[in-house]
């Protein structure tokens, strides 16, 4: 059995190899639904008095920039452990928008941040990769501020034996 860190890296590398393609399949993969689902997790978010949130998983920052899209006033520490999907995504950032979005290289372990430094997180199809996830969930409760909202976008599965087959047979075999 791989260790924490062995999967990690394998993750990385994975993502690291499709960095460039990443956007391209996640709308075509998704039928262009991602644009929705990250709409409606950030519509979920609520700022604080630090004005900071942490986009975990952050990839090629699209949440990072809806997250400023709808919350004008806010920064947002993006942060991942693929730098090159950092580095994808920052050729995003455009027309100020890179003056409150902060890409950086992070483990979800081990989060580069202060005790209740951010008022909100998000982590969008990213808490599925970090192992053990306990350790990641005490990192976003640690930086958290008390009553800080923490928003997870992940997938599921199907309630129906048919549709529940259906999906995890797209979900394992089609979309990796």
């Amino acid at each position: 059995q791989r260790s924490p860190n062995e999967h990690a890296q394998e993750v990385s590398g994975m993502f690291s190899r499709i960095a460039r393609w990443y956007d391209f399949l996640n709308h075509l993969l998704s039928g262009g639904l991602d644009y929705y689902w990250r709409q409606q997790l950030v519509r979920a978010t609520v700022p604080g008095d630090k004005k900071l949130m942490l986009d975990l998983a952050a990839g090629t920052m699209d949440v990072s920039l809806e997250i400023v899209r709808q919350h004008p006033t806010s920064k947002v520490a993006a942060l991942d452990y693929c730098r090159p999907m950092l580095t994808t995504g920052r050729k995003k950032l455009t027309k100020g928008r890179d003056k409150r979005i902060f890409p950086v290289h992070a483990d979800g372990r081990t989060l580069p941040l202060p005790d209740n430094s951010v008022d909100c997180a998000t982590i969008s199809f990213g808490i599925r990769n970090i192992i053990p996830r306990e350790d990641a969930f005490k990192e976003l409760n640690r930086v958290l501020v008390p009553g800080g909202r923490l928003c997870i976008l992940e997938f599921g599965t199907g309630k129906h034996p048919v549709w529940k087959g259906f999906y995890n047979l797209y979900l394992k075999k089609i979309l990796p």
